[in-house]
């Protein structure tokens, strides 16, 4: 076997000294060894067509990890600093930009000394760190880029919507200012996300690559999904038209790779597929651990996410479509039923959550199901794993850890309007909630999918539908918690008029179709479908995601 030689750039003797006295502390986490880290021994054992592509990709990271290092020693020793100073705390992100800002407040001044600081704190390398406070003025000399100034902790990251976060943000900077000095930011972190992605077309968690689970490609948090969601957007999206072509293009390319890097990981088990773990084996693309408490597993909650990223995108592949069919199918088949989650306080003053039996709570999902069993499964810190919550000891657990997830019931809602724009059935009509005419107040469209928070009676909802000739069978799909049923409704399709009380389906994500009759259109043609309450006996009505037509035969 070829002998692989690694270039590490050498670095001035202060710097190998200062790396010695304060880069290496705080480091046991990434100190100790992990299935998922690369290294060049890992590297040596791959197959003869990958030994290119990813020792270039190691020995590149290492010496940019040994530059941006060496920019900090050298700050240091200008300014006769012995260890560097933790940047501002602030959690999560500290971007404090308003939910919703317009373009107006990003040239304000206050808005502004937060693009500025944002600017400061990026990496030499491209990247940004996570929870740092961009509220609390620039970085000094001397400053780290991370929170955690005894190590590299997260200095380069797409944890905790890091990296991507900052570089949207520069972008409305830049669309409501034209300051050039956010441009270039902007296009030095979007190169940053080039040079990270691996071979295979994913991404580490930490870039440069510090070793330990941050190798990983991390769907946990969405770190992989943000920046592959975040690279077709800046493909796409006219707020983008700053960027110039080659980099446009670029994106685009590595959207698609990161795209076939998801598929490729997707969990396949007894030739069935199934969903994702938190994170994946950079190499291998197989499930990996993360955190002691953090199994390679089968993941609800992350699973949940990358299949409602999968269905985001438009005109979906043949390969996306079957992706998302498998992952429904398994999310169908391993849904727990009669427990209903609560949150209490522990020994410590913490939150735990614990499951309590009702007949009539909604689904929940696992946030760990082993593989090949889909056992739901639950760690303690030391590894151990329980097959039932009520046996994991949470005592000493000062956060409490989401050990069911409810995601999966939204995804699939949403599921079926996407089943169905894709998967067109002749003779069948679909009437989306999207497509719906709110008439009042107290209702909204919910994720694009459902209407939701219908709580005035007052309020109707209307279709103009093109409706060939024919008989139809007319079935609503609808959500109801239990506690909330008891209101009557009545949908009028043309002249035929439907009146139902709906039973609670268990929760308000889960889904059902009621049969609500026939009806006989006797000539194409628009035809009006209305949706209204004739009474309200609790505070919601229903939630509503369509009306569906099959014309019979």
């Amino acid at each position: 076997m070829k002998r692989l030689i690694y270039n590490i750039k050498r670095i001035p003797l202060f710097v190998s000294l200062l790396t010695i006295s304060f880069f290496l502390q705080g480091q046991d986490d990434i100190s100790k060894p992990h299935s998922s880290a690369i290294t060049p021994e890992r590297i040596a054992v791959l197959p003869e067509g990958e030994r290119t592509a990813w020792p270039q990709y190691y020995d590149r990271s290492q010496s940019i990890l040994n530059s941006d290092k060496a920019v900090l020693a050298a700050e240091l020793k200008a300014n006769n600093l012995s260890a560097p100073l933790p940047a501002f705390n602030d959690d999560p992100n500290g971007l404090h930009i308003p939910k919703r800002a317009e373009l107006s407040w990003f040239s304000k001044p206050e808005a502004r000394a937060i693009a500025d600081a944002i600017v400061s704190f990026q990496t030499p390398s491209g990247g940004w760190s996570k929870g740092v406070g961009f509220n609390s003025g620039l970085r000094k000399p001397g400053m780290h880029w991370t929170t955690k100034a005894d190590g590299w902790y997260y200095v380069g990251t797409f944890d905790n919507g890091a990296t991507t976060g900052q570089l949207i943000a520069l972008s409305k900077f830049h669309q409501a200012t034209k300051d050039p000095k956010y441009a270039a930011a902007f296009t030095k972190g979007l190169d940053y996300i080039f040079v990270a992605q691996y071979p295979n077309g994913g991404w580490p968690q930490n870039y440069p690559l510090v070793g330990w689970y941050h190798d990983a490609i991390t769907f946990n948090d969405n770190a992989m999904t943000n920046v592959v969601q975040f690279l077709k957007d800046v493909a796409e999206k006219e707020e983008y038209s700053f960027v110039d072509k080659q980099r446009r293009e670029k994106a685009r390319i590595a959207f698609s790779a990161g795209v076939s890097c998801i598929l490729k990981a997707q969990i396949k088990e007894n030739g069935e597929l199934s969903a994702w773990c938190s994170q994946h084996d950079p190499l291998t693309l197989a499930p990996t651990p993360g955190r002691s408490f953090e199994p390679a597993s089968v993941s609800g909650w992350e699973g949940a996410n990358v299949v409602s990223f999968l269905m985001s995108i438009d005109s979906p592949s043949p390969e996306i479509r079957k992706a998302v069919e498998g992952v429904v199918l398994w999310f169908q088949k391993v849904k727990v039923t009669g427990i209903e989650i609560q949150s209490k306080l522990n020994n410590a003053g913490g939150r735990m959550f614990v499951a309590v039996p009702n007949p009539a709570a909604p689904p929940v999902w696992a946030r760990f199901y082993e593989l090949k069993t889909n056992r739901p499964i639950f760690l303690d810190r030391q590894s151990k794993i329980y097959y039932t919550m009520s046996e994991l000891d949470q005592s000493g657990d000062g956060r409490g850890y989401h050990w069911y997830v409810t995601q999966p019931g939204g995804m699939l809602a949403r599921y079926a309007a996407w089943h169905e724009k894709w998967n067109p059935e002749p003779g069948r009509i679909t009437l989306h909630a999207r497509d719906v005419a709110i008439k009042g107040k107290n209702a909204r469209l919910e994720n694009e999918s459902n209407i939701g928070y219908w709580s005035d009676p007052d309020t109707s909802f209307e279709w103009q539908a093109d409706i060939p000739a024919g008989v139809y069978l007319v079935k609503m799909n609808y959500a109801l918690a239990p506690g909330q049923e008891g209101s009557e409704i009545q949908i009028k399709v043309g002249d035929a008029v439907f009146k139902v009380t709906p039973p609670a389906t268990g929760g308000w994500e889960d889904y059902r179709l009621m049969e609500l009759g026939k009806i006989e259109i006797k000539k194409d043609g628009k035809v009006l479908v209305e949706l209204k309450a004739l009474s309200k006996k609790n505070g919601f009505i229903m939630n509503m995601a369509a009306v569906k037509l099959a014309k019979e035969d």
